[in-house]
């Protein structure tokens, strides 16, 4: 379930456990600023899901701890390991599975997908491509879940009061926006398809990997 609510003025967030159970947008992005973090929720996501996933890792960090043991390599999971070579090869198969049936798509990362172009149309090309998939995903009843690298503008929280009247390891009281953040360490602002359902990985002392919503 939901661990709190946005009606009660606090923000909404997730465990992985209760963020699968509740998987319902076609497309959703997590933002995050610690990499193992990233590969640990998007593995433990990738365990969790009903359906058959197909891993997209752009930056090896998963299919990497997947070869040394440290994930299992379930049998409803598929991992992709493109290249700039072998990228549209790739998105072409997941196009046709995802069309097919339901499934989850996790694209490991955003900032690794816009690498796989040329720097004057990456972000146009990227975007295109992962509006497709999530498309398809959207009448096939699937979903897709992607991760982004990002980095604060500066190194100041912004809160809705002064940051020295709040305990930042209380995260009721922490208020995150999109705009806070730019793609690391390209510093990319961070797209308009992020407007859909997107979260960050806040993480707490007791949870490493609660999400909050945006």
């Amino acid at each position: 379930m939901m661990d709190k609510n946005h009606s009660n003025g606090k923000m909404a967030s997730y465990t992985p456990q209760s963020f699968m159970r509740q998987l319902t947008a076609p497309l959703n992005i997590i933002l995050c600023t610690d990499a193992t973090k990233k590969t640990r929720l998007l593995g433990l996501l990738s365990d969790l899901a009903p359906n058959r996933v197909l891993y997209v890792d752009t930056d090896m960090l998963y299919a990497g701890c997947v070869h040394a043991g440290l994930y299992n390599n379930k049998d409803h999971i598929t991992i992709y390991c493109p290249d700039q070579n072998t990228w549209h090869r790739t998105i072409t198969d997941i196009i046709c599975q995802v069309s097919i049936s339901k499934t989850v798509v996790i694209i490991d990362s955003l900032n690794g997908v816009y690498e796989m172009f040329g720097k004057s149309d990456s972000a146009m090309s990227a975007n295109a491509h992962i509006m497709s998939i999530t498309s398809l995903a959207r009448q096939a009843g699937s979903s897709v879940i992607m991760g982004a690298m990002v980095r604060r503008k500066n190194n100041r929280r912004k809160t809705d009061n002064d940051t020295s009247q709040h305990d930042h390891t209380n995260d009721s009281t922490c208020r995150t926006s999109i705009e806070e953040y730019i793609l690391s360490p390209s510093g990319r602002q961070i797209p308009k398809i992020a407007q859909n359902h997107t979260l960050f990985l806040e993480g707490t002392r007791l949870n490493p990997l609660l999400c909050n919503i945006l």
